[in-house]
Formats: C-alpha cells, structure tokens, sequence
C-alpha cells in the first residue's frame, strides 16, 4: 500500500509524522478479514536522511581530494616546464594564466 510514496497520519496534537501500512490477509473459517500495521517510521526516516547526508559529504570530499591531487600534478608540471622556459614565455604562449 502506497509503494513509492510517503505516507503520514496527524497525531491528535496536530504534529504529522511518517508512517508505514501493511495490510495482512487472515483466512478465518466464515472469511477473509485484513488486519492493518500502522507504524510509525520516523526514527528510520531520520536514520536514512543522515545516511544520505553522510554519503553526500563522502563523495564531495572524494572529488575534492582528487581535484587536489590533480592540482599538485599540475603545479608539479610548471614548475618543470620554469626550469626549461621563462614565465614570461609560458604567459606569452599561454600555457600558464
């Protein structure tokens, strides 16, 4: 039930919150009767909303270290290349700026 959505219920101070509802099936020996799960997820809603946070913030630092790393090769680079040819060259030819 509600599969992809999210799903609330008011509490009787007004407060909303996340819920979950399951519906089980219950062969009785007259009928089937469904007996409904409602429960109450916003502690997991809150656990996965920091999962994702944390994981957001990992791969951020991920590509700024590699963008760092990436950065020295490059100043690595031009240092080689001054010892060659003079700044000014590299500017008048624009390899550097």
């Amino acid at each position: 039930m509600g599969h992809e959505r999210d799903l609330f219920s008011r509490h009787k101070s007004g407060r909303e919150f996340p819920i979950e509802i399951s519906l089980n099936p219950i062969k009785t020996p007259r009928r089937i009767i469904v007996l409904p799960s409602v429960i109450d997820i916003t502690e997991r809603k809150t656990q996965e909303e920091q999962l994702e946070s944390a994981l957001k913030e990992k791969e951020l630092l991920y590509y700024w270290r590699k963008f760092i790393i990436e950065l020295r090769i490059i100043c690595r680079l031009l240092k080689a290349c001054s010892v060659y040819y003079p700044i000014q060259y590299l500017v008048r030819q624009q390899i550097l700026y």
